[in-house]
């Protein structure tokens, strides 16, 4: 039997990763990647910014990318996420699946809640979607076993509603503030 390190379910031997956390179980073997040495790798690599702080594209320089507000109709959302308040600002070009990783189950949601959920697990690994509908950012529920509430209100499963500016998400009990919400 193997152990999980994190969330300590069992598991049969020379499982690869948990099936509740999804956590890398073998010992002694790395799950980093190695750094490419070859002949067009930058002498002075670019600063790379931790995604867990926002969710911006920055340029070669580093600095944050231009949100192209004239040029792009897209809606742009900012998002404010649990008790550490992370943010997420990016363009509604597609829809944007919101829930917790789960790689044995080739789960990878847009916006990890891994996170914040990590004791509590009540963001499920497909908990909601938002996307553009009409003119209006939408969210939905993708019938999560802890609901998703907009402004206190339970959502019914898979039935799309408006957001604005200043709603209060909940997925489960972890607080998603919609901080600004700009349709061009």
């Amino acid at each position: 039997m193997v152990k999980c390190p994190y969330c300590h379910a069992k598991h049969v031997a020379n499982t690869i990763f948990c099936d509740e956390c999804g956590q890398f179980l073998i010992e002694g073997k790395s799950t980093s990647t190695e750094k490419f040495v070859g002949a067009d790798t930058d002498p002075n690599p670019t600063k790379w910014r931790d995604p867990s702080d926002t969710f911006r594209v920055v340029t070669a320089s580093g600095e944050p990318a231009p949100l192209a507000d004239e040029t792009v109709s897209n809606p742009i959302i900012c998002l404010r996420i649990g008790p550490k308040k992370r943010q997420f600002q990016f363009q509604l070009d597609r829809p944007i699946h919101l829930g917790r990783l789960d790689p044995s189950k080739d789960i990878f949601p847009d916006i990890d809640l891994t996170k914040e959920n990590r004791k509590t697990k009540v963001v499920s690994r497909r908990h909601a979607r938002l996307f553009v509908q009409d003119n209006s950012v939408m969210v939905e529920d993708l019938d999560s076993l802890n609901g998703t509430y907009l402004n206190g209100e339970r959502l019914p499963p898979f039935l799309s509603v408006a957001l604005n500016d200043g709603d209060c998400l909940k997925l489960g009990s972890l607080r998603v503030e919609i901080v600004s919400l700009r349709i061009k």
